[in-house]
């Protein structure tokens, strides 16, 4: 089978079935019989959704609905604890190492979690502990957002004051900003098994309104240190003060930017475009460093990580069609507006795999392993009352895949493929059936939600609920057809209206709206299915209904290992540069700003997008109430 992926997540362009299940027939008529009424309340077989408009029998939910992926790794409860914007495996230093580590953020701290054990060890820094492509450092920025290089072999929360390197003490201009992330570009081995890396940086400078040139510009800084035998590391030189990472692209709103562990590329979502983006990263003739595209997703996605060899990327797609370019959901993505699940993009093949597989909550944050082999990623899942975390990891080759056609093709209505098509309607019968979330999904999450059934369950669907499914597209296209005999030209929101198409054009670049030609040539398209075709792509499914899940692991902290933090590092990161400066790694300094910050933290607007819990706001206010204004002038 010919399985595609359709590059579009900004609209749904199928409308959601107005039809009901009866006794084998189709209810839908203006008036109905008291004997019919009357049957409908004593079948107590059927379960109305009312939010799909469909009769669903009861029994069917649980075949015809489940989704399956392949089987799980690792999978590491964090036992209550709350992941915040920041998650990375930490590769291994060589094939002695067999360590098996992450460094996340939890409850406001950077930590390192064993995936073996689930103990967690806190090491310095408020927020993301970036590990280089090799794990000899872990690279956290310090209070005033430079960035500090610590040994990988020897950090600890203690260790805070026991850096590599801290590049404030460089005397040069620092490499401020937000989600840094390094590569390494150069690396020679010596006779006496020292070794000398060069590693390339980049961060996000601070969006400000009064500093357009550094608004979400990237830019970079390059370090080289001597690492000896016996692994005692030094600095020898860095290329002087940052640069612009894009010299073509300076006043862009680049943002979240990943580098490869090459240092060669970079992933970013284009806020211009709303599109993710991978650039290569070359010289100009003058030198400067520019970004030349090498692929762009047609789609908003998440972060996006490269894998060890450059060859593939891994990022969390949004079914809802969210843009991530509102960072309020980095933190702790909001199940209302977001469920998100991973993939990854093969450049060479072209191939799409899907890892995870949620219905509801959010797969997100994924990143590959040290050899590539496995994805690993957070998971959150609604509970009762509360909302379980977790961190899973599973081998990339166990993953289903589909080729991937991109956003143009699909516009350009040259998808007529049946195994197209039929995935996309598999999709949309599941959604209309199955799927408890509030909003409609987005048009490649429902392409690509086949690859999580199999083949039986997917049949079992098809069986049962296709041919009412035909019967309520049939009805609203005759109202469309109508309506276009009436008009001379249809507008879009004509369409919008009578086919009951979940538009998302917030998300649409202005210049490709999606037409009424569109939509009826995809509405023509799944009108001409038959129910073999969607039997046949059924087949060609591998999902399985029992994938065998790893022992759970837990993970736990040695709380006397635990050292106090500065509640004021909470709010460095947004505050290096530009119109919002403020100097907090010159304590000394802070008098003129003490009032309005004490004033923004107690009505919780700082720190901006941190749901601080109350115990760290009141320190992080008794912090701001000891700062010295005795020289502040009084109004």
């Amino acid at each position: 089978m010919k399985n595609i992926f359709i590059g579009l997540t900004l609209i749904s362009v199928i409308s959601t079935a107005a039809f009901a299940q009866q006794q084998g027939k189709v209810v839908g008529k203006e008036e109905t019989s008291k004997e019919e009424e009357d049957e409908e309340e004593e079948d107590e077989e059927l379960d109305f959704n009312d939010g799909k408009g469909m009769f669903v029998p009861k029994e069917l939910k649980n075949i015809d609905c489940k989704l399956n992926i392949a089987p799980l790794e690792k999978d590491v409860d964090l036992n209550g604890n709350t992941p915040e914007y920041f998650f990375k495996p930490v590769p291994q230093t060589g094939a002695y190492d067999k360590r098996d580590d992450i460094s996340l953020i939890l409850d406001g701290g950077n930590y390192v979690m064993n995936m073996k054990t689930g103990k967690l060890e806190p090491i310095p820094g408020p927020y993301d502990g970036v590990p280089t492509p090799d794990g000899e450092f872990i690279v956290s920025p310090a209070v005033g957002s430079h960035i500090t290089f610590y040994d990988r072999n020897g950090i600890t929360e203690k260790s805070r004051d026991e850096f590599v390197y801290d590049d404030a003490s460089s005397g040069q201009e620092t490499l401020n900003g937000v989600y840094h992330s390094l590569g390494i570009l150069d690396k020679k081995i010596n006779q006496d098994g020292s070794q000398v890396v060069t590693y390339r940086a980049i961060t996000d400078t601070i969006t400000t309104s009064g500093d357009q040139e550094k608004m979400n510009t990237l830019e970079f800084k390059e370090y080289t240190f001597e690492i000896s035998a016996d692994g005692k590391k030094k600095l020898i030189g860095t290329n002087g003060a940052p640069q612009l990472l894009c010299t073509n692209y300076p006043y862009h709103m680049l943002k979240t930017p990943i580098l490869s562990k090459d240092g060669k590329m970079v992933s970013v979502y284009n806020a211009e475009t709303g599109t993710s983006v991978i650039y290569d990263i070359e010289k100009d003739a003058n030198g400067k460093s520019v970004c030349k595209t090498k692929k762009d997703l047609g789609f908003a996605a998440s972060k996006m990580e490269f894998s060890p060899d450059g060859k593939r990327v891994v990022f969390a797609m949004n079914s809802l069609g969210t843009t991530p370019s509102k960072v309020d959901w980095y933190q702790s993505p909001d199940t209302k507006t977001h469920n998100m699940n991973v993939y990854t993009y093969d450049f060479n093949s072209d191939n799409l795999n899907k890892i995870s597989s949620q219905p509801n909550g959010n797969a997100y944050y994924p990143s590959f392993s040290n050899d590539g082999e496995d994805v690993v990623w957070l998971s959150q899942e609604l509970g009762d009352k509360t909302r379980k975390y977790s961190v899973k990891r599973m081998a990339l080759k166990d993953s289903p895949s589909m080729k991937f056609v991109d956003f143009t093709e699909m516009r350009s209505c040259k998808l007529e493929d049946k195994s197209v098509v039929s995935m996309l309607a598999i999709g949309k019968l599941w959604e209309d059936v199955c799927s408890e979330l509030e909003t409609t999904m987005n048009v490649s999450s429902l392409a690509t939600l086949p690859l999580s059934l199999s083949k039986e369950s997917c049949s079992t669907l098809v069986s049962k609920y296709w041919k009412n499914n035909v019967a309520g597209f049939i009805t609203k296209k005759a109202i469309a057809d109508a309506k276009n005999k009436e008009t001379e030209q249809t507008k879009t929101q004509d369409y919008e209206v009578n086919l009951g198409l979940k538009l998302d054009t917030g998300m649409l670049p202005a210049s490709q709206p999606l037409t009424s030609t569109d939509q009826i040539f995809y509405m023509n398209n799944i009108l001409a299915l038959k129910e073999e075709d969607l039997l046949k792509t059924c087949e060609g499914l591998k999902g399985t209904d029992s994938p065998k899940k790893p022992k759970v692991v837990k993970a736990n902290m040695d709380e006397s290992k635990v050292v106090k933090t500065n509640p004021i590092e909470s709010c460095t990161q947004c505050h290096t540069a530009g119109a919002n400066y403020i100097p907090f790694d010159k304590p000394e300094q802070l008098g003129p700003w003490k009032k309005k910050m004490l004033l923004h933290v107690m009505t919780g607007n700082m720190p901006k997008n941190m749901n601080l819990e109350p115990e760290k706001r009141s320190e992080l206010l008794e912090y701001l109430e000891a700062i010295d204004d005795s020289d502040v002038p009084k109004k």
